[in-house]
């Protein structure tokens, strides 16, 4: 039986994070050993794991720094006898590759899911690019990911960078969808406080809409208060007077439920690596507004989807304007074709057997 084991700091919901809940799974499914072995053991994914029957286990180990951190995985991986050993984020890639020196007997497979500029300029952040070269497998899950990091990286082999895209599981949603409640539009954005993602612009660009625009949308936000508190959304909201218009909510771990609620899904962040957020509200059968990030603007071309031209407060602005303007019919047609185009795009077979593929031989 191959053994896996999947290193993380923590199991909170983030991309990367349900990412490799999902592929533990995968791998669980076939006969695969899988065991997260995380620094904190913390987070609703957690939960989500320990709560079903996956028998995958999750060891916390204490944070000794990235070097110390990188001598007690190399010494579990030896005891434990691993084949193959997995993560996703800069600073646990850093951590798994360096568990490899000065030699190893096992398969390291390090993730790259940040396209945020700052990878191609800061040469401290560069590093992590350029640790991708002593790697067995790099992880990509957009094609703007894989330029970027053979840009920084030109020793790298190309043919180790794999672009695969986010392994979405769609469970049954029992909610039932009200359209266009209130003669509004009801948007969803599920999306953690924080800069990059954008909050602050959106409230501004709702508040710079007309009384009648006003009257014609609703957002609902769901996320973790990372870089800023609730108090501080709510704060801004009502000093904006658009308490009707933005709804800030905690995290929620039934976000397609609550994409199925809304008739239409958001993301306004300045970048993403590739968002789950849009792949799971294509599959719900959601109309999509966001941002030009990652692969977005080529998947969605030739679509009637809202597109901003950047994340700044006065195009998202705009994008609310042309979403108003959109007939009720456009917007449930517009989603119904997405469900279509997801199945075709992000379709989990063949999502499936290029993980398998990459992790397993």
């Amino acid at each position: 039986m191959k053994k896996v084991i999947i290193f993380n700091k923590n199991l909170k919901p983030g991309g990367a994070e349900r990412q490799l809940c999902n592929i533990a799974k995968l791998l669980k499914a076939i006969g695969v050993s899988v065991t997260f072995l995380v620094l904190n053991k913390e987070g609703e994914l957690v939960q989500e794991i320990e709560d079903n029957d996956f028998n995958i286990d999750i060891l916390p180990c204490k944070d000794k720094g990235i070097w110390k951190s990188s001598r007690m995985l190399r010494n579990y991986i030896k005891y434990h006898k691993a084949d193959v050993l997995l993560s996703f984020l800069p600073e646990s890639n850093i951590v798994s590759t360096l568990a490899g020196f000065p030699k190893k007997n096992w398969k390291t497979i390090t993730g790259a899911r940040s396209s945020n500029p700052a990878f191609l300029k800061n040469k401290k952040l560069k590093i992590y690019y350029w640790a991708h070269l002593f790697d067995d497998a790099v992880i990509t899950n957009s094609e703007t990911n894989k330029r970027n990091i053979l840009k920084v990286n030109k020793l790298l082999n190309p043919k180790k960078v794999h672009v695969v895209y986010n392994l979405v599981k769609v469970p049954e949603i029992n909610s039932i969808y009200e359209p266009f409640k209130d003669d509004k539009i009801h948007v969803v954005v599920a999306a953690n406080y924080r800069k990059v993602k954008n909050v602050f612009n959106v409230i501004e660009a709702i508040s710079n809409l007309s009384p009648e625009e006003k009257k014609r949308i609703c957002v609902d936000w769901y996320g973790l208060p990372i870089e800023y508190s609730l108090e501080s959304i709510k704060d801004k909201v009502k000093e904006k007077h658009i308490e009707e218009n933005f709804i800030a909510h905690g995290s929620t771990r039934n976000v397609l439920e609550k994409y199925h609620q809304g008739d239409v899904v958001g993301l306004f962040s300045n970048f993403e690596g590739f968002p789950n957020a849009i792949c799971e509200a294509m599959f719900v059968g959601k109309f999509i507004i966001c941002t030009p990030v990652s692969d977005i603007p080529s998947l969605l071309q030739g679509t009637n989807n809202v597109l901003c031209q950047d994340s700044s407060a006065l195009a998202i602005s705009t994008a609310f304007k042309k979403l108003i303007s959109s007939s009720n019919d456009q917007i449930l047609k517009v989603g119904k074709d997405n469900k279509a185009l997801a199945t075709s795009l992000f379709d989990n077979e063949k999502i499936s057997n290029q993980l398998k593929s990459i992790v397993l031989q």
